[in-house]
């Protein structure tokens, strides 16, 4: 896609804290050691059917209601996290997640997220067998969802030094 992830290590302290991003003020709070958080876990959102079968996206209204109700819930300074825990929108280009966060508020956006890859954000059709070269591996959910962890310390399945797009072959993680 056309985005890209601008990132940087930055100290926070429990509580508010105020940083400037991109020229806005945004307050990110960090919550106390050893008290509890609130978030809210979705897996399998679906609301289009561009790139799979959605089959009731526009029956429930999956977009509009989705983005309100997370919009609504964040606007309680208490919530902490979101999570999305697979198969993220079914997108292969970009323009899916777009959509979806061109409806999500700051006070969404500002929270911590915890993401997941699943089976459809590597192959947009669900399996190695069905691969293609369109398909990501997950590697362009990096623009929403930036992601860094100690498993992609020594291990190839998560080093970014490889090119998906040298080999090939789409019937395999990450082509190696």
């Amino acid at each position: 896609t056309r985005n890209y992830l601008l990132s940087s290590l930055v100290e926070l302290k429990p509580g508010a804290n105020v940083l400037q991003i991109q020229g806005q003020q945004v307050v990110i709070d960090l919550p106390p050691e050893d008290r509890g958080i609130r978030g809210v876990f979705w897996a399998d959102p679906c609301f289009s059917s561009r790139y799979v079968v959605c089959s009731f996206g526009k029956a429930f209204q999956t977009l509009d209601r989705s983005t309100t109700l997370l919009n609504t819930a964040f606007e309680d300074k208490s919530m902490d996290l979101f999570g999305l825990l697979g198969d993220n929108l079914y997108d292969q280009g970009g323009e899916v997640t777009e959509e979806f966060f061109s409806r999500v508020s700051l006070n969404v956006k500002r929270r911590f997220w915890l993401m997941v890859n699943g089976n459809h954000d590597n192959w947009v059709c669900g399996s190695p067998i069905c691969g293609s070269p369109k398909d990501n591996f997950g590697i362009g959910q990096m623009q929403y969802y930036p992601m860094d962890s100690i498993a992609s310390q020594d291990n190839r399945v998560f080093s970014f030094e490889i090119d998906p797009d040298q080999h090939r072959q789409w019937n395999r993680f990450l082509n190696n």
